[in-house]
C-alpha cells in the first residue's frame, strides 16, 4: 500500500461536474470516538476478539456485517433480532452451524474506520480463524453527493493490504460491495428518467470488477461476487435498465432483510467450505464459478447478470418508478 498516493485519484467526486462532495482520505486510519455509542461497541468487538480464539471466520464491515448479530453500534435492535438467528444457524456450532463465527463490524464505518479498528485492538495476535472476510466501501460513496470509485476503491485496498501484511499466510475474502439504490430510485438501479445520471450502483459495479481483478493477482486472496443474490429484472424491460433490488431482500435498498441474510449466509456458508477443502488438500486455490460480472458487457460501463438480458418470469412485482 506504501505504493498508493491520493494524486493517483483522478476524481473525487462521483459525478465528474460535481467538486463539493466530502470524501475521507481513503489512505489514513480513522476513529468514530464520541460518535453515538461507536466507542462501546469499537471495545465490544475487542472482547469478542479476544475471546475468539476458535472461530473458523471473521466477518470485518460496517452496518451490512454487524446486522448480523441483530445491532446497531453494539446495541440490539427488534426489527434485527432474525438476523441473529441466521448468522447463527451458518455460524455457531452449538446451533447447528457448519462453522464458529465472529462479527466485527460497526454501523456506519467507512475504510478508514476499518482501518483503524484493525490496527487497534479488533486483530488480536491470538485471533487466527481460517476466512477472514472482509466487506467495506459503501459508506465511502457517502450518502448525498458520492466519492467516486477511485476513492472508494482505494480505501478498500488500503482495509486488505494491512490484512494482508499482519496475516500474510491466512485466507482474506473480500465480499463485492452489495448492491444499493438512490434513494429517489426506490430500488432501481438506474435512472430511466435521467438516462445520462451516474447512479452509486454504477460506482459499485466498477469498484467490485477492480477489486475483483485486484484478488485475482494473489493465491490466498478471494474475491466473492454477492451481487446476483440481491437483485432481480422487470420482465417489462430488458437490459440493466430493468435492474433493481426487491424489497423483500433489502427493504431499504441498502440494508439486507432477513430474508436477504438468508440467501447470502448460504452462498458464504458455501464458499467458505469449497475454500477450506481447497485449502485442507493443498490444491491452492480452486477455480472458482463465473462472476456476476462476466455474463453481460453493457454501454453503461457495467456487467449484468446472465438473466439480464432476457424475461424473467418471477411474479415478484418490480418497484415503482
Amino acid at each position: 500500500w506504501h505504493s498508493y498516493r491520493l494524486r493517483d485519484i483522478k476524481q473525487w467526486c462521483l459525478d465528474p461536474n460535481s467538486t463539493t462532495c466530502e470524501c475521507a482520505n481513503p489512505l489514513d486510519p480513522k476513529d468514530r470516538i464520541g460518535h453515538k455509542t461507536w466507542e462501546m461497541a469499537h471495545l465490544g468487538n475487542i472482547r469478542d476478539a479476544e475471546q475468539g480464539e476458535a472461530v473458523d471466520v471473521v466477518f470485518l464491515g460496517d452496518s451490512i456485517t454487524e446486522g448480523w448479530k441483530g445491532t446497531s453500534f453494539g446495541k440490539p435492535i427488534s426489527h434485527k433480532s432474525g438476523n441473529l438467528q441466521v448468522f447463527n444457524s451458518y455460524f455457531s456450532e452449538k446451533d447447528g452451524g457448519d462453522f464458529e463465527g465472529l462479527v466485527l463490524g460497526i454501523a456506519g464505518d467507512k475504510s478508514p474506520n476499518l482501518l483503524w479498528r484493525i490496527q487497534n485492538g479488533e486483530v488480536p495476535d491470538t485471533l487466527h480463524p481460517s476466512v477472514w472476510w472482509i466487506l467495506i466501501g459503501t459508506n465511502d460513496f457517502l450518502r448525498e453527493d458520492h466519492c467516486s470509485q477511485d476513492v472508494v476503491l482505494m480505501g478498500v485496498k488500503r482495509v486488505v493490504e494491512e490484512m494482508r501484511r499482519i496475516r500474510p499466510e491466512s485466507l482474506v475474502v473480500v465480499n463485492s460491495i452489495l448492491p444499493r439504490s438512490e434513494p429517489d430510485l426506490e430500488g432501481w438501479l438506474f435512472d430511466a428518467h435521467h438516462p445520462d445520471r451516474t447512479t452509486v450502483f454504477q460506482g459499485i459495479a466498477q469498484v467490485n470488477r477492480e477489486l475483483r481483478d485486484y484478488c485475482n493477482q494473489y493465491r490466498n486472496l478471494i474475491f466473492f461476487d454477492a451481487t446476483s443474490i440481491f437483485l432481480d429484472n422487470n420482465n417489462r424491460t430488458r437490459g440493466v435498465e430493468g435492474m433493481y433490488i426487491p424489497s423483500d431482500l433489502m427493504e431499504d435498498y441498502l440494508h439486507p432483510t432477513v430474508e436477504g441474510y438468508k440467501r447470502w449466509g448460504a452462498a458464504i456458508n458455501l464458499h467458505i467450505h469449497q475454500l477450506i477443502d481447497a485449502k485442507e488438500t493443498d490444491m491452492g486455490r480452486k477455480p472458482l464459478p463465473p462472476s456476476w460480472w462476466d455474463h453481460v458487457h453493457t454501454d453503461k460501463g457495467i456487467q449484468s447478470s446472465s438473466s439480464s438480458g432476457e424475461e424473467n418470469e418471477k411474479d415478484q412485482p418490480a418497484p415503482s418508478n
